[in-house]
């Protein structure tokens, strides 16, 4: 049964500061992909990421989200969760568990509104879900890394979007809890029907998660399945985007010199 596109390019550019980042990019992401997107850091993945969400405009090209230009629709999008760059995390940062992941209704209630039982039954139905329910009325600063990255997943996730998009969601998570973390997106992605996004530059993990992948250096060097990938990458030493495998990497990645 044939699927509907949720995220089109087509010949898009994007230029920073006069700086072209990404240059001719045309792939087209249906319902139900888990799309991982590879590279090497300062490839463009980051600003693929704000194409699709409407935060920045093309040169050139066109983008659809779910059929329309993504900085016409209404922001913050219920159709899309977002969970982006883990950054430096204060641990002494005053909310709990249960107040991260209520935090993902402000599209819904605004910034002055509580959430209602409803939102509060949805939160702790997602937190269940994810397994970190006993852990709601602890500060969140207080938790495991991957408990964390967790409670800002399940942000992203309770209201309900069509589309999830992770932006190096397991930086610093050890190969265990990164397991665990995509094993549960998984799990969440066939309960909510989700079209997911996973960036990073990290290609064991990638492959080992996503169905297809898309490579990007700047220009779009591949896009398949991630078998597919992985037999072009070890029939080549020398990767056409300018950097190369590394067997046993836990990053994948090496600039050439």
């Amino acid at each position: 049964m044939p699927t509907d596109p949720v995220v089109e390019f087509e010949h898009v550019d994007a230029f920073l500061q006069n700086r072209c980042v990404l240059e001719d990019i045309t792939f087209t992401i249906k319902e139900g992909d888990f799309i991982g997107v590879i590279g090497p850091n300062g490839a463009g993945k980051t600003t693929l990421l704000r194409l699709i969400l409407g935060l920045l405009q093309p040169t050139r090209g066109q983008i659809k989200l779910f059929g329309a230009d993504p900085a016409a629709l209404k922001r913050p999008n219920r159709k899309v969760g977002y969970l982006p760059q883990k950054s430096g995390f204060d641990r002494r940062f005053p909310l709990s568990v249960k107040d991260v992941v209520l935090l993902g209704f402000f599209g819904e209630t605004g910034l002055f509104k509580s959430p209602g039982q409803l939102e509060k039954s949805r939160a702790e139905e997602v937190m269940q879900r994810l397994g970190i329910a006993e852990h709601k009325d602890r500060p969140v600063g207080e938790v495991s890394g991957g408990q964390q990255q967790l409670a800002f997943l399940a942000a992203a996730l309770v209201s309900k979007p069509k589309l999830l998009i992770l932006d190096e969601p397991t930086n610093g998570l050890d190969p265990a809890a990164q397991n665990r973390f995509y094993g549960l997106v998984r799990e969440m992605q066939a309960y909510l029907s989700l079209t997911v996004i996973t960036v990073s530059h990290d290609l064991a993990t990638i492959s080992a998660n996503a169905d297809n992948i898309i490579c990007i250096n700047r220009t779009m060097h591949m896009h398949g399945s991630s078998a597919e990938v992985m037999k072009h990458l070890s029939g080549n030493h020398l990767y056409r985007c300018e950097f190369d495998l590394l067997s046993g990497s836990s990053n994948g990645w090496r600039e050439q010199s």
